[in-house]
């Protein structure tokens, strides 16, 4: 259910190649969903110019086994993606390791830190950590 609602949303974080920049890509851990297996990718993004925000992918990608790797699932991280949080710039700002994953942030007006953590799982699901 959550792969199927995932989906839908995906054209409402659509934004103009010119308004987005690459954060930072990483890739750790380990998935397994019956005979498949594989690892998390976790892809950031900055939209917007003149108030940035942070826009993040959780992807599930398969291990290749006779051909190449595929993207089991992929789906928005709507809890940070759907307000004005900034990925803190540089190789601090996410951290994958295993299935816990932790994403550092300011807000884009008043200037909060936070934190936000999850637990990945099969392909596209995870849940937020203390919350």
């Amino acid at each position: 259910m959550l792969l199927i609602a995932a989906s839908l949303m995906l054209p409402a974080f659509a934004a103009p190649d010119a308004e987005v920049a690459p954060v930072a890509v990483v890739a750790g851990g380990h998935w397994e969903a019956g005979a498949v297996k594989g690892t998390y990718r976790v892809v950031a993004e900055s939209i917007g110019f003149e108030h940035v925000s942070c826009r993040v992918w959780i992807e599930w990608v398969t291990v290749p086994g006779s051909g190449p790797s595929n993207v089991a699932a992929r789906v928005p991280f709507t809890e940070l993606s759907n307000g004005f949080w900034a990925c803190d710039p540089g190789g601090n700002a996410i951290s994958l390791v295993d299935d816990r994953l932790t994403l550092r942030t300011t807000h884009t007006y008043s200037g909060e830190t936070r934190t936000f953590e999850v637990i990945l799982g099969a392909p596209g699901e995870y849940r937020m950590v203390g919350q």
